[in-house]
């Protein structure tokens, strides 16, 4: 599945929020960045900015290849901190498994120990995971938009 967006966030408040902590759910998304900036990134040492370089795309690795992997690749936990008062846009290219495909580790990956669930930012166990990529991604989106979830009516 590729779906290609173009975000467009409004001037923000004073506390410059834009979008909350959270992996990309598929396997890699690139991203095209206006010079606002904004989007900061999680590393050991705590949040990054990822400064826009003109004529580069930022590369996300998101859960499913993560868990193609086994977690040798992790998916990147991000969020975007606008500057307050300013609009600002970004071009998502999203690369994702196909609606109805069961994800699993490559052969060649050795499955990740049961502890691993407890290194991840929200504690999510990919590797444990039985089902489809829609599946996933209805599961997921549920849990930032549970009306959604709860079906028509609500």
């Amino acid at each position: 599945m590729i779906l290609f967006r173009i975000f467009r966030y409004p001037p923000s408040a004073a506390d410059g929020w834009g979008v909350g902590e959270h992996t990309d759910y598929g396997l890699l998304t690139l991203l095209e960045q206006d010079d606002v900036g904004g989007l900061q990134v999680r590393t050991p040492a705590g949040w990054v900015n990822a400064a826009p370089i003109a004529g580069a795309l930022v590369c996300n690795i998101g859960d499913m290849l993560d868990r193609l992997t086994g977690g040798s690749y992790r998916s990147t936990p991000h969020r975007v901190r606008g500057p307050a008062g300013t609009a600002r846009l970004s071009f998502p290219f999203f690369f994702d498994p196909s609606w109805d495909a069961v994800v699993d580790r490559l052969p060649i990956v050795e499955r990740p120990a049961a502890g691993a669930a407890a290194d991840r930012w929200d504690h999510a166990n990919l590797h444990g995971y039985h089902g489809t990529y829609g599946e996933y991604l209805v599961g997921k989106v549920a849990k930032v938009f549970p009306e959604l979830a709860a079906g028509p009516g609500v």
